[in-house]
């Protein structure tokens, strides 16, 4: 049993999210340094866009080589900022696409929040399901050829903005807020990149004006009593920086320019204008829902009496170790490599890899054993007495060893970079950059930083990793359970433990998914199920039932049938849809079907209720209830019509 071995069979049983899918995190997460996002935790931005729906403009021809579905862009009859997107139907009718059409689909705007921690820091992720605009906007032309004479940003850097186009998310103009057709433009990937052009002293201004921000929305009573966001201050800081000359950013004058930039915000909010960075003629106060008065005397009483306590250096160099849990980090790498993250500086490029996440140590560590149990269990059967008995025992241990919780215990330090941004650093901890990348290489960075230690979200994030470190299933928790399941089934015939052990991994399946902690219990319990498949291909096909040895049989027999009737060039009528087959694919092994293992414990729970002849509700043949794993969780396939009608015949006893 070598590494490659293994790596060959995780890249086999691991499943990726839905691939028509990217995800990029923007916002603080993203914009600011570690230090400032801990001292200042605020949401966790997600931006996620279809990558098989192309928006073009509307007089421009539909792209050759693009096979998704294609919309066009209609911009005249919108505010500036926002659009509709026209769908042309075959006839040459055309009709507006929006929240009954699908192509997104928002809760309180364009938005899903849900609660991710609630200790000392309540933090939230908002979910934003978006559309891939590749095309610079023409209503933001304005911003492409605007003369910047302090040179910022950089020529170099408008280019790249506009190249990586932007984003639309289904969000009304305030005007007409029932409009269920309109699109606002996105920029946050534009914003992203121009979040890493700020120096030093801009960085600190804008953390102070959050700062300033996050009190008044307090002292005036909550985010529902204000109008004021920190996305009204990221523009005041971006006009700033492009309109205002080197002097005004000299470190020696800080508190001058954050009581100047308050008092610009003052203006807008009297004036009730605040002009879109990109797209000017956009106001980001149109239509403000109250009076921005008490806003107004509350920046005023800070722009008169700013006093601030300016740090002896800018930027943050100092770095420190953290010992981060095994499962925590196997966890970071789990999430970030199978979720089909992009990569914020490249908007082209998908960071995510099942291909380097099966290269990972940790991911090894944790799969070896049950790599090793069903290796001995293909063996199985060519041994016979004492040498068949040894075999059983050795597999029953290396299950044990699958299941043990010795890797709570085990911690990598890594090294902290207070300069690194949140979202780099949980990306470094996330992607793997080789096959030893496991321990820090930086052993002389310091401690924890005092101030830190005395900070409450850090506190917070201390208490989640060790939370999540014992209270959270090991990824691979489904996964062992049901080969051992298998193993007692098809080598022992313990009908009665294969129950047990069932019963115990269905009880935790349902159980975890109502864990309260953080709020992830349910979708941490989901991700390891779908993450993980039990395989059967020509190598592994010994290991099961003859059930699923005979249903495994006719479907290959199945795709043998489609091939030869396709070389005859029969009509499409009498082929058989390689789509209704539901999981046959072609890579190395000759053939390749992934099972839910959950799907799986059932089929094998109620194999077992048969053969020990225990009560039950009615079921048909057992080679249909496989038929009905195979085609309802096949690999990216839908289950056919008469698969659906056989499966709603035949339920699970237990569902």
């Amino acid at each position: 049993m070598t590494n490659e071995d293994i790596t060959h069979f995780i890249r086999q049983s691991l499943k990726g999210h839905t691939q028509n899918y990217n995800v990029l995190i923007t916002g603080s997460v993203s914009d600011l340094s570690l230090q400032d996002y801990l001292e200042h935790p605020s949401d966790i931005d997600i931006l996620s866009w279809h990558t098989d729906i192309h928006i073009s403009p509307q007089d421009s021809p539909i792209p050759g080589q693009f096979t998704g579905q294609f919309y066009r862009l209609e911009t005249c009859n919108s505010p500036a900022g926002f659009a509709k997107i026209i769908a042309y139907e075959s006839s040459g009718e055309w009709t507006y696409c929006g929240k009954q059409n699908r192509l997104a689909e928002p809760n309180h705007g364009p938005a899903f929040t849900q609660v991710r921690l609630d200790h000392h820091h309540k933090l939230t992720s908002d979910l934003v399901i978006g559309l891939r605009y590749s095309v610079w906007p023409s209503n933001a032309t304005e911003w492409k050829e605007r003369l910047r004479l302090n040179g910022w940003p950089s020529n170099e850097i408008v280019r790249k903005i506009i190249n990586d186009g932007c984003h639309l998310v289904m969000k009304p103009h305030p005007s007409h807020p029932d409009d269920e057709n309109e699109w606002r433009f996105s920029f946050s990937l534009a914003e992203s990149t121009l979040a890493r052009e700020l120096n030093d002293v801009q960085r600190y201004i804008y953390r102070t004006l959050r700062h300033i921000k996050s009190n008044i929305v307090k002292e005036a009573g909550g985010s529902e009593q204000t109008i004021l966001k920190t996305y009204h201050l990221k523009t005041l800081l971006f006009w700033a920086c492009e309109e205002r000359t080197r002097e005004f950013w000299e470190e020696g004058r800080i508190e001058t320019t954050v009581k100047e930039l308050l008092a610009q915000m003052i203006e807008w909010l009297i004036e009730e204008r605040c002009p879109n960075y990109f797209v000017p003629s956009c106001n980001l106060f149109d239509c403000p829902s109250m009076a921005p008065d008490r806003e107004i005397e509350l920046l005023t009483s800070y722009a008169e009496d700013l006093k601030l306590d300016l740090p002896k250096q800018m930027s943050y160099k100092s770095s420190f170790q953290f010992p981060f849990p095994q499962k925590f980090l196997l966890l970071c790498q789990m999430i970030f490599n199978c979720m089909n993250f992009v990569n914020s500086r490249n908007p082209a490029v998908v960071m995510s890899s099942l291909n380097c996440l099966a290269l990972s140590p940790l991911l090894i560590e944790e799969i070896q054993w049950i790599y090793k149990a069903i290796s001995i269990h293909l063996d199985i059967y060519s041994c016979k007495g004492e040498v068949k008995r040894s075999a059983v025992e050795e597999a029953i241990r290396c299950f044990l060893l699958a299941k043990s919780t010795d890797m709570e215990d085990e911690y990598c330090p890594k090294t902290i970079h207070l300069s690194d941004n949140a979202y780099h650093m949980f990306t470094s901890l996330g992607f793997i950059k080789s096959a030893t990348d496991t321990y820090d290489e930086y052993p002389e960075s310091e401690s924890v930083p005092t101030s830190l230690q005395e900070d409450g979200f850090y506190s917070d994030f201390v208490i989640i990793t060790e939370v999540m470190n014992h209270q959270f299933i090991r990824p691979s928790y489904f996964l062992r359970a049901a080969y051992e399941a298998n193993f007692y089934y098809t080598v022992l015939h313990d009908y009665q433990s294969v129950k047990q052990i069932c019963e115990e991994t269905l009880e935790v399946f349902h159980k975890q998914r109502y864990n309260p902690v953080l709020q992830l219990g349910a979708e941490w319990v989901d991700f390891c199920k779908d993450r993980f498949s039990v395989v059967i291909t020509n190598k592994w096909i010994q290991l099961f039932d003859e059930a699923i040895v005979v249903t495994t049989g006719f479907l290959v027999l199945c795709d043998a049938v489609k091939a030869t009737i396709g070389k005859l060039q029969t009509p499409l009528a009498t082929i058989i849809d390689q789509r209704e087959l539901g999981c046959l694919i072609k890579p190395r092994d000759k053939f390749y079907i992934r099972i839910d293992p959950i799907d799986f414990l059932r089929y094998i729970r109620r194999q077992c209720s048969m053969l020990i002849d225990e009560p039950r509700t009615s079921f048909a043949i057992d080679s249909i209830d496989f038929l009905k794993v195979c085609l309802t969780v096949g690999y990216m396939m839908n289950a056919p019509r008469h698969a659906s009608e056989m499966i709603t015949q035949n339920r699970d006893y237990d569902e």
